[in-house]
């Protein structure tokens, strides 16, 4: 009897021994769970998204203010997304969006004038899941883009501001690569937007704006466009490393836009180094 009671209460401790272990294991599979989430592409119903600060240098050179470029810093705020909108069947599967906020300071080549620079984009692609294998994705797909913003050269009397605008169609890819330094967990991430032909907002120089606003003379502003007459490109590249209940973003974006419309030939280009947060949620079923 007392060696069956023996028995049973060594049975006993080592269920309880087992469980407590078990139970000491599961935060640990819980945060490697979370680190092994990092580059992979959001599930039905999920969306990675990451808000980020930048500063970088910026140039820009307008004709219709000044024929100097000029250059100087910049600061922004960014949003990226990732959404997956459809299951299998679908052909488009994710919504990737980039949105972001600059302004500028800048100074001519001779440092005798300055302008002021105000930008807005907003970019959404649908993405095709291209590739797919256990350490990289590839999404690609058509994009929708609109960039509008004004530079305000501080010099210029006659002419002092220009409004920028464009809303194109084009093309972009996004590709994640998965890797790891010795057990740590990372994920490198790029993303090509190229617009292809949209409208832009382009007044002739000849064409001030009270002229345009007292005389309704808005024909010659609008021009059609394409990658001969407004070649453009956005390029974003970040490192991603996993913290606890997110990731942490260390990234690179760089923008060129050009174009010659109304006479007019304007140039401006963006490198923007970032510091952002990801984090990954999920999406009710009603869409919310």
């Amino acid at each position: 009897m007392n060696r069956r009671m023996m028995r049973m209460k060594t049975t006993v401790s080592f269920r309880f021994s087992e469980l407590a272990l078990a139970l000491m294991l599961v935060p640990a599979c819980v945060r490697a769970q979370e680190q092994s989430a990092v580059g992979v592409m959001p599930a039905p119903h999920q969306v990675v998204s990451s808000l980020s600060a930048g500063v970088g240098h910026t140039k820009a050179m307008d004709g219709f203010l000044s024929p100097l470029e000029y250059d100087g810093t910049a600061f922004s705020l960014s949003e990226d997304r990732v959404a997956a909108i459809g299951g299998e069947e679908s052909i488009f599967r994710f919504l990737r969006t980039h949105n972001s906020l600059l302004f500028s300071s800048m100074k001519n080549e001779t440092g005798g004038g300055s302008t002021l620079q105000f930008m807005a984009d907003a970019n959404c692609m649908w993405g095709w899941p291209a590739l797919h294998t256990d350490i990289f994705d590839l999404i690609a797909g058509p994009v929708a883009m609109l960039d509008i913003g004004a530079l305000w050269n501080r010099r210029n009397s006659n002419n002092p501001a220009n409004v920028e605008g464009n809303l194109s169609l084009g093309a972009g890819a996004d590709g994640t690569l998965r890797f790891r330094l010795r057990s740590y967990p990372m994920a490198l991430q790029g993303t090509l937007f190229i617009p292809l032909s949209g409208i832009g907002f382009a007044p002739d120089y000849d064409q001030p704006y009270w002229i345009m606003y007292t005389g309704s003379q808005y024909g010659r502003t609008l021009h059609f466009t394409h990658m001969f007459n407004n070649p453009s490109v956005t390029c974003d590249m970040a490192l991603c490393l996993p913290v606890k209940n997110g990731q942490v973003r260390l990234g690179w974006t760089a923008d060129y836009r050009t174009d010659k419309l109304g006479g007019n030939r304007t140039r401006i280009s963006h490198n923007m180094f970032n510091l952002g947060y990801a984090y990954r949620f999920e999406r009710k079923y009603n869409g919310r």
